[in-house]
């Protein structure tokens, strides 16, 4: 803690030196919602999302400037998109974001820091700071742009992230091997990040790299015991976009296409039962290895100048590549995989300010959720639902 104390005096410190000294712009941004949620499983509530944002560049010289960026962010208890979290689930979030840029010809090279706290509360016994998946994320990357061309533009980035879950323990394995083997740090890793980014003309192509390097977390064998190989995450992902496509002077559209990939070498203690005297465990295999589809096509109609409606629909096929999926008492479904499909369609009405920094937004949205996965005792998989309310931003 005195260490992060100290950290932060310097940044302000810092900070204050680029101001005395510098040509500075300021930024902020402001954005609140707050709608009701009312699931086909489980009770309806009301959900909060809210982000504070402040920051300035700072420019030194003509080639040289500098980013200074903070946020705070609140999500509340609503429907998730990551498979794995219940609705009733919120986070408080804290984002610092330092950046130097330095540009050369055609090249532009940035330097960023940013360090990262989430706060989690998974259930209403979970106080905040005390949450089991409350990470914090120290990491530096270096990105370097290069405009060949009026048409062609390249972008590579190189990153560096120590992840910490301080809080984090395993109950199962404490039942099952004794509290030495749930010592904090099991979550704990290095991660690495490898980008590329190719814009040509209005197609922008990205193929990004993540790999999780854990440095306590060892592998489970097929026998039971663990071995002396440390679990490791590898996820790459090829995104593909173009600009907003005008079709005409009033529609316009910008649809965009990921592909997921997870490996892992990790595998899944698997326990029919939790009580561990009466069920025997079972070692699965590659249980989290997947490959994820996602589309969306999002249209806006232009009504006036200032106002827009906007209709987004989304389709996520989740594939898992070794799990197969169970039945309503917990039991694997043999010869098959587990599958998840989601649909949403949203529509939103935007009303803008003349100057265009503040937005009156106005959101409906539908979610429908299907998978062969049929052991929802502690997380949904099949399930639908409505998603509306209001929303506010303003950015300076």
């Amino acid at each position: 803690m005195k260490e992060r104390n100290i950290f932060f005096v310097n940044t302000f410190i810092l900070l204050c030196f680029c101001y005395a000294f510098s040509r500075w712009l300021p930024y902020y941004s402001f954005n609140f919602s707050e709608g009701i949620y009312i699931p086909s499983t489980g009770r309806y509530g009301f959900t909060t999302v809210l982000s504070n944002d402040v920051g300035f560049t700072v420019k030194i010289k003509e080639e040289h400037n500098s980013f200074f960026y903070y946020r705070l962010n609140y999500e509340g208890p609503g429907f998730k998109r990551q498979e794995g979290e219940k609705f009733e689930q919120r986070t408080i979030g804290h984002i610092l974001v330092l950046q130097h840029n330095y540009q050369y010809k055609n090249f532009l090279f940035k330097t960023k820091f940013n360090y990262l706290y989430d706060f989690w509360r998974t259930g209403t016994n979970e106080a905040w700071g005390f949450g089991l998946y409350d990470n914090e994320v120290i990491g530096i990357s270096e990105e370097l742009e290069f405009k060949v061309n009026n048409e062609l533009n390249i972008k590579t980035k190189f990153g560096y992230n120590f992840v910490k879950f301080p809080n984090y323990t395993s109950i199962i394995e404490e039942y099952l091997f004794g509290s030495e083997e749930t010592a904090a740090g099991k979550q704990d890793n290095n991660m690495f990040i490898i980008n590329l980014n190719c814009k040509y003309k209005l197609h922008n192509f990205t193929l990004n790299t993540i790999i999780q390097n854990y440095i306590e977390q060892k592998v489970l064998t097929q026998s039971g015991v663990f071995s002396n190989e440390k679990q490791k995450d590898t996820t790459l992902e090829f995104s593909y976009y173009p600009d907003k496509i005008k079709i005409s002077n009033f529609i316009f559209f910008s649809p965009d296409l990921t592909i997921k990939h997870k490996d892992s070498n990790q595998s899944f203690l698997y326990i029919k039962s939790y009580d561990v005297f009466v069920s025997t465990p079972e070692v699965v295999e590659n249980y989290f290895d997947y490959v994820k589809f996602s589309f969306s096509l999002p249209f806006d109609f232009r009504i006036k100048k200032t106002k827009t409606l906007s209709f987004v629909p989304e389709f996520e096929l989740t594939s898992y590549l070794s799990r197969s999926p169970r039945d309503e008492n917990n039991n694997f479904i043999s010869n098959k995989k587990q599958q998840n499909q989601k649909v949403i369609a949203s529509l939103v009405y935007n009303s803008y300010s003349q100057n265009e920094r503040s937005v009156f937004s106005i959101f409906y949205s539908y979610f429908y959720q299907t998978s062969n996965m049929k052991f929802e005792k502690y997380y949904p998989y099949n399930y639908s639902g409505h998603y509306f309310g209001i929303k506010v931003s303003y950015t300076y």
